[in-house]
């Protein structure tokens, strides 16, 4: 999928649609189906929600939030733009209230998943199993923003980790092949196709799908 160029119009980006099928539990009869629409966004939205002007509209953008029944914000854990993230994650949620009550739509019922990606990078992987340690440590005024958002409308705020890339060899090292860093985050392609395995991916869709956060979606492989 190539990358969503920011001056593109948001109205004319294809909307993707996913089937995912997930075999039951112990004590389901039948497999789970969800299917998730979703369209791909540029990442700049994040700096114009903070007052940039990269030329994306929006409005389009806002409005396509603001009928969903919740959001997926996925964050770079590598970042060290932890104060970006807050300021950008405060406007949106003004920006949603100011369309929701007019609109008459519950807020309580609505659902955020923060999503913590390139978790295969060694400074996310050593909090792998403490996410309260690691959101307090690197995005903590991330955690107070969406706790006030949480706060105001009563809503549900959950965190993940997730990795595209994933892990590979014993003991386990990131499958990927980094080509650049800086404060925003980590860039790179998948170092070995042959053993991909991404982890953490269906856990937040899950979740904002049915409200139950199921533990086994959360295991990483080591």
């Amino acid at each position: 999928m190539a990358p969503t160029r920011a001056d593109e119009d948001g109205n004319t980006l294809p909307r993707y649609t996913l089937l995912i099928e997930r075999k039951p539990a112990l004590f389901q009869k039948r497999n789970i189906r969800l299917q998730v629409s979703f369209r791909e966004y540029a990442g700049e939205i994040i700096r114009d929600l903070c007052g940039g002007s990269s030329g994306i509209n929006m409005r389009n953008y806002l409005d396509d939030c603001a009928i969903s029944s919740g959001l997926l914000l996925l964050i770079d854990g590598t970042s060290r733009e932890d104060s970006l993230y807050a300021q950008a994650f405060a406007r949106l949620q003004l920006e949603l209230n100011e369309r929701f009550v007019s609109r008459n739509k519950s807020l309580k019922s609505y659902r955020i998943a923060t999503v913590f990606s390139k978790a295969e990078q060694a400074q996310v992987w050593i909090h792998r199993h403490d996410m309260k340690k690691f959101v307090n440590l690197r995005f903590p005024q991330t955690k107070e923003t969406l706790k006030i958002w949480s706060k105001t409308w009563g809503c549900s705020v959950n965190y993940f980790f997730c990795s595209s890339f994933g892990m590979k060899g014993n003991p386990p090292s990131p499958n990927v092949k980094v080509q650049a860093r800086d404060s925003g985050g980590t860039y790179g392609v998948i170092a070995n196709p042959s053993v991909w395995r991404p982890f953490g991916l269906f856990a937040p869709i899950f979740w904002l799908h049915t409200g139950k956060d199921d533990r086994r979606l959360r295991e990483i492989e080591e």
